[in-house]
């Protein structure tokens, strides 16, 4: 099973589109993101309605239901990564001397 693609900056993308869509602030959410209003609103921010922007921000750990990666993959959708049931992995760490 291979890792879908996603488009470059994502993450930037969704947090500055939500982020606006909550606070109707470009100046603000420019700021925190570090660059100008113009670049923002050019680049980065995608309208979203309100609903889904409630929705958006109301998402918490535990909320969703689970689905696994394979049902993800072959859905073709994108969801939440909370909502994804991985296989449990332990983590060793190593401390350099």
């Amino acid at each position: 099973m291979g890792v879908p693609k996603f488009p470059q900056d994502l993450l930037r993308h969704t947090a500055a589109s939500y982020l606006i869509g909550k606070y109707q602030d470009a100046g603000k959410v420019s700021m925190w993101l570090g660059n100008s209003s113009k670049i923002l609103l050019a680049h980065y921010h995608e309208p979203v309605s309100q609903a889904d922007c409630a929705a958006f921000w109301e998402v918490q750990p535990g909320s969703l239901a689970p689905v696994s990666a394979a049902e993800v993959a072959s859905s073709g959708e994108l969801v939440p990564v909370e909502a994804i049931v991985a296989p449990t992995v332990t983590v060793v760490a190593l401390a350099c001397p």
